[in-house]
């Protein structure tokens, strides 16, 4: 006596976009049997806890704080090696109370040896 026993569904998820000749390949494969889900579930990085608990340590100034102790500088010491720009400003730079100019921003990636985009924009 022969028993009969359907074949279990296989499931293959994608994440991303789906480029055009995958998309043939599996249709080609499945036929109608292919089922596409378009998934609404993605959110912006912004919105997520990890970004919410780490965001002071993502901005322009938290990095040039990290930088300046990292390089063994207080903030008088590197006021001197940016040109003489005061300590009061670069706290309030380090505080986020104020932007980090371009020109500056420019110094510090020669300084520190890093990206100069990273004192500039928010992660």
């Amino acid at each position: 006596m022969q028993a009969v026993v359907k074949t279990p569904l296989t499931e293959v998820t994608i994440k991303g976009e789906i480029s055009s000749s995958l998309l043939k390949a599996l249709k080609k494969e499945f036929g109608k049997k292919l089922r596409i889900e378009k998934s609404e579930e993605s959110i912006s990085w912004k919105e997520t806890e990890f970004f919410k608990e780490n965001k002071e340590f993502l901005q322009p100034g938290s990095k040039m704080k990290y930088y300046r102790k990292k390089a063994g500088l207080s903030l008088s010491e590197l006021g001197i090696k940016l040109g003489g720009i005061p300590r009061q400003n670069l706290s309030a730079m380090e505080l986020g109370k104020r932007s980090i100019p371009k020109d500056l921003a420019k110094q510090l990636s020669r300084i520190f040896k890093k990206p100069v985009e990273i004192f500039l924009f928010t992660e």
